[in-house]
């Protein structure tokens, strides 16, 4: 007896003649995975350094100045990178409403994680004016464009400045997420045809991994397949292609990267579902 048969007779033919794999039946969903992942934070603390390909004129929306888009993406998503970037309310006003160095290739880092080694002097005044002091601002230029050991250096003279979790949480919604999501609908235009939901899900991943959709290394070639997918818009297969990037990350060094780029996935597979 074929394969097909036995599943048939042990799972029913109604279940077999759906599109869908054993493995996506029992996928759990965005909301489950997310519940889970706000039992161990620090799977997702340990790597907020990770900067794939950290280039900070190029790799990050931050530092671009690409213009910011006004359109919007689901709370969902919202609410999912700034659990990868502090985790909560409670933790950033536990620890990080001052300059912090997250270590790796990270430049210091403040609010919703914005790296001051992703900017100039110039973009740091205009994405913080009128949510910090003029003098506070000037206390944190020296540390725009220091990354690595140079950040490292000097976080410990930065800790007089304060960002509080109301204005970090304005910067991010009104300055820095306007920034990522038109970096990411400059990157795969097409993009903006997608869900608030599925959209917010691609911003998240461009959010940790940079917009580039074109190079032909091979960490690089699931995000390749992404642009492709949605050209012929086939949606369906880009949740998977998401997950397949774990691949580049070892899981017992990284899981946060492997349940990051899982709850991606179920967001973005959500969005599909809801339109």
């Amino acid at each position: 007896m074929d394969r097909r048969r036995v599943l048939q007779a042990a799972l029913g033919t109604a279940f077999i003649h759906s599109p869908m794999s054993v493995t996506a039946e029992v996928r759990k969903s965005f909301d489950e995975l997310f519940a889970e992942a706000k039992t161990a934070p620090r799977e997702f603390e340990t790597v907020r350094s990770e900067k794939e390909f950290f280039d900070p004129f190029n790799s990050k929306a931050a530092a671009p100045r690409v213009t910011p888009s006004n359109r919007k993406v689901a709370q969902k998503a919202i609410e999912l990178i700034v659990f990868f970037e502090v985790t909560s309310e409670a933790n950033y006003r536990k620890k990080l409403t001052r300059p912090i160095w997250p270590e790796g290739q990270s430049g210091v880092t403040i609010g919703i994680g914005y790296d001051l080694g992703a900017v100039r002097p110039a973009w740091l005044r205009e994405d913080w004016n009128g949510l910090l002091a003029p003098a506070m601002i000037k206390v944190l230029e020296p540390a725009c464009q220091k990354s690595g050991t140079n950040a490292a250096e000097i976080t410990p003279s930065l800790q007089h400045v304060e960002v509080s979790w109301p204005n970090a949480m304005d910067q991010f919604e009104k300055r820095l997420l306007p920034l990522y999501v038109g970096q990411t609908l400059i990157a795969v235009p097409l993009a903006n045809d997608l869900s608030d939901t599925s959209l917010g899900a691609l911003v998240s991943l461009v959010y940790n991994r940079g917009a580039n959709f074109t190079s032909t290394e091979p960490k690089r070639r699931e995000m390749v397949k992404i642009k492709d997918a949605l050209a012929s818009r086939d949606y369906e297969s880009i949740p998977q292609l998401i997950r397949d990037m774990k691949w580049i990350w070892n899981y017992k060094k990284y899981p946060g990267l492997h349940k990051r780029r899982d709850l991606e996935a179920a967001l973005f597979e959500e969005g599909i579902a809801k339109s």
